[in-house]
């Protein structure tokens, strides 16, 4: 079942990021696998919950959240970085290419996590 989940997801965002423009029939599955994802985060706290003493659970709570806020910080700054390469176009926003460049390397990213994930612990 784990590595359906991260061929699944490895193949829808591969797809995404070959596409120069998403087609309109894919945002209905992109929001699907968005909603999927975000609701798989919930269990996450639960693990965590019983990893640590039930005193220390708000402590937990807040540096994963915290830890959560700073990943997504860095992605998106990385991806600015990336979209910085390409020079802007006339009307002033980004070249598409840096885009798709910026969304493959966070295909390559995840892959290499859920790769990680595959093997287990180390």
């Amino acid at each position: 079942m784990r590595a359906l989940l991260v061929l699944t997801t490895m193949v829808l965002l591969s797809a995404c990021a070959s596409a120069p423009v998403p087609p309109a029939a894919a945002v209905p599955a992109v929001w699907v696998l968005f909603a999927f994802c975000a609701a798989g985060a919930t269990p996450g706290y639960v693990v965590l919950g019983q990893m640590f003493p039930r005193e220390q659970m708000g402590r937990v709570t807040t540096a994963a959240n915290a830890l959560t806020l700073v990943a997504a910080f860095v992605l998106q700054t990385a991806i600015g970085v990336v979209l910085d390469l390409w020079p802007r176009l006339p009307s002033g926003g980004w070249d598409p290419h840096g885009y798709s460049a910026a969304l493959w390397i966070s295909v390559l990213v995840q892959a290499a996590v859920g790769a990680q994930f595959l093997r287990g612990r180390s």
